[in-house]
């Protein structure tokens, strides 16, 4: 997964114009990295397809955010930026479904040291 220098300063000046121009980037940063995000979420972080959708969608709400507020990255940074949003949306999904499926374990069994138990069991595939 990649992005050329000129394709983010392509991007991060369209995000930074217009509303045409807004659109434009957004959907070539959409085009460019949709797909190779999914991949990744799959194939690294053993995520279903749903739940890598899910949160290649969130990031990409994250990244029309941060645009309209103007807290965008430097050229160089935007993929590492991207792959970090995506990142900490996993690991958010991760800690919510363990300390679900802990709540759910201990109250089927009044047992309150589920969470440790529970937390290597947890992957986003079950999101």
């Amino acid at each position: 997964m990649k992005i050329e220098l000129g394709t983010a300063n392509f991007i991060l000046n369209g995000l930074r114009g217009n509303e045409q121009e807004k659109k434009i980037a957004f959907k070539r940063l959409h085009d460019d990295l949709w797909k190779p995000l999914c991949r990744r979420l799959r194939s690294v972080e053993r995520c279903s397809e749903e739940a890598a959708e899910d949160i290649v969608q969130e990031t990409f709400i994250r990244v029309f955010k941060a645009a309209q507020e103007d807290r965008l990255p430097e050229p160089e940074a935007l993929l590492s930026w991207v792959l970090i949003i995506s990142k900490r949306i996993f690991i958010d999904k991760w800690r919510t479904n363990a300390t679900e499926q802990a709540d759910e374990l201990r109250d089927a069994t009044g047992d309150d040291n589920v969470l440790s138990a529970q937390a290597n069991d947890v992957s986003c595939k079950e999101h």
